[in-house]
């Protein structure tokens, strides 16, 4: 009889753990020109209260199944190409640790494709996203991760060019220091192999107007490039140079992107274009710190989200 009891009781609290919902608390602290425009359960789209779509909203309780998929999607009324600053959110219980929104376009180190003409035949990004191990909010006081990408030279390419961009309007917000870059171009069975360095020669933040990319845009005096890198871009000032402590003190490339509709990018040379050959196989090392996110539209997914409570929260960061 006790055996057949607690038999019984372990079925009904099956079958309850099986009707059971996850509650969704939202703690918002968003601004005004944000809101959460759709919100999806298992690939339906669930309606958008008032008080939850116009942030900051009041908590809300979505009945989702026991291996449910989540989606909120933000949008933005409008972009003013000022300052802004990066959301972030984070499934309580779920997440050890907060998460950026991923931009649409994230920052990204590109390889640029040229013709036997110099006309543009293709590129191939190495996308950068999200925040590094050993982030302490400046790009002086991070560590700095070894990256390593491959690609091959498309059939009518003659030359390649290195850029590393912070992407465009609506794109990733942020800040990514790049250092120690260095590509390989070798025959893929064999024969010769070329190296290139491209550090960072006697740059210097301080210096006489650059009077070609000064004016509306970019600042009334645009800073002296160095010898073998150009600013380029949308909004010039937020390609800079740093100061690696570590092994000893050397200048880096840093893009420092607060602007959602703006852009900038570092690119090797204006004139100084690499050759290649068809089928050759393109190595690309570098080292670097970054802290990308979003402040723009974007989306928030969370997948095989098991029976429970979560409290999903959010906030900004400069």
């Amino acid at each position: 009889m006790l055996s057949l009891c607690l038999s019984r009781f372990k079925s009904c609290c099956l079958v309850a753990l099986k009707q059971a919902v996850i509650l969704l608390l939202l703690s918002c602290s968003l601004r005004a020109d944000l809101s959460i425009d759709r919100v999806k359960v298992d690939g339906v789209q669930k309606p958008v209260a008032g008080d939850l779509k116009a942030l900051p909203s009041s908590p809300a309780v979505f009945r989702v199944s026991s291996k449910s998929e989540l989606v909120f999607e933000f949008s933005q009324k409008q972009a003013t190409g000022q300052s802004t600053a990066r959301l972030r959110y984070k499934m309580e219980g779920l997440d050890e640790r907060w998460r950026d929104l991923r931009p649409r376009t994230p920052m990204r180190l590109i390889l640029q494709f040229f013709n036997a003409s110099k006309r543009g035949v293709g590129i191939t990004p190495f996308e950068i996203e999200g925040e590094t191990p050993g982030w302490r909010g400046k790009v002086e006081w991070s560590d700095f991760h070894d990256f390593k990408e491959q690609t091959f030279v498309p059939e009518t390419a003659a030359f390649v060019r290195v850029q590393v961009t912070s992407a465009g309007s609506d794109a990733g917000i942020g800040v990514i220091g790049i250092d120690a870059l260095h590509l390989r171009i070798e025959a893929p069975t064999g024969g010769p192999v070329h190296d290139y360095d491209f550090t960072v020669r006697e740059a210097s933040d301080v210096g006489p107007t650059n009077s070609a990319k000064a004016g509306p845009g970019n600042g009334s005096v645009a800073p002296v490039d160095p010898l073998n890198w150009h600013r380029e871009g949308s909004w010039l000032p937020m390609a800079k140079l740093g100061v690696r402590p570590d092994p000893s003190p050397h200048t880096i490339l840093v893009l420092d992107d607060d602007r959602s509709t703006h852009n900038a990018a570092w690119g090797f040379g204006q004139g100084e274009l690499i050759p290649v050959r068809s089928g050759e196989r393109i190595s690309v090392h570098w080292q670097s710190a970054h802290s990308i996110g979003s402040g723009a539209a974007g989306q928030a997914k969370y997948s095989a989200l098991p029976v429970g409570n979560y409290r999903f929260s959010d906030r900004f960061i400069n």
